[in-house]
Formats: structure tokens, C-alpha cells, sequence
């Protein structure tokens, strides 16, 4: 995927009731920091040319992956109604390489790479993704 825009995003808002109160700050906000990342799907020849939303969520070192724990690296969703990009994605990154991203990304890096198990168009578990300064 060509990354044509990206921005380092920040969503506070109030905890609904179904917030458990230790995922709430000051008795009563949520907030959520996230990589917003738009771009343009050059990969496979099928898809070539649809547009592509991911929202790219640090996690912190307690999360755990695998067979006791998340199944994948992230999720992607096709999107049937007009008006917003033809794909989204949630991706997961260890919350301490998030400054080496966000300086890669200011820097050199135009293209993110994902990896699924099922094949676009479907919903699909995402197995691996990566970042480059080419689309090969």
C-alpha cells in the first residue's frame, strides 16, 4: 500500500457505562493515541488502485499474542459503502517502537506491506506487516 497521508492521532472522549472503571482516567474519560494512516493499495493486481484506511494502535508489553492470546497482528475489513476508503485495518504495535516509526514514517517511509490469511476482499486476520521506502 502507497502511504499518501498519515497523522499521529488523539480521540478523548467520556467513558460510556460499559467502560470498565480501570480503563477510565480521571473517573470518567477515555482517550486513545493511534497511527491514522491513508493510502492506495498497488498490490495485488486485483485490488490495485482501491483505497485503504489503517488505524495502527500501540499496545503495551502486558498484551499477549499467540496461542493464549491474540491470534494475529491486526484485522482487515472491506467496505461496501461509498464515500470512505474501499478497505480498513486495525494493526497492533508494540508501544516501544512507536518512536522509531514515527520517525521513519516523517522521514522514508512510503509504503506498508500486509501479510493475511485469507485473501481481499473478505475480512482477514493479519498475520504480518512492515514498513519500507519501496514497494517491493
Amino acid at each position: 500500500i502507497e502511504i499518501l497521508s498519515w497523522d499521529w492521532a488523539l480521540h478523548v472522549g467520556m467513558a460510556p457505562d460499559s467502560v470498565p472503571q480501570e480503563q477510565r482516567h480521571q473517573g470518567g474519560l477515555i482517550y486513545s493515541r493511534g497511527l491514522d494512516i491513508n493510502g492506495r493499495i498497488v498490490t495485488p493486481d486485483a485490488l490495485k488502485g482501491k483505497t485503504a484506511r489503517f488505524w495502527i494502535s500501540p499496545v503495551a508489553p502486558d498484551i499477549i499474542f499467540g496461542p493464549e492470546g491474540l491470534p494475529h497482528v491486526g484485522q482487515l475489513h472491506p467496505r461496501d459503502e461509498g464515500g470512505g476508503p474501499d478497505l480498513e485495518a486495525t494493526l497492533f504495535l508494540p508501544k516501544d517502537a512507536l518512536p522509531g516509526v514515527l520517525t521513519c514514517l516523517a522521514s522514508a517511509w512510503k509504503y506498508l506491506h500486509i501479510w493475511t490469511r485469507e485473501p481481499p476482499p473478505t475480512t482477514a486476520g493479519i498475520t504480518d506487516f512492515a514498513f519500507s521506502r519501496h514497494d517491493t
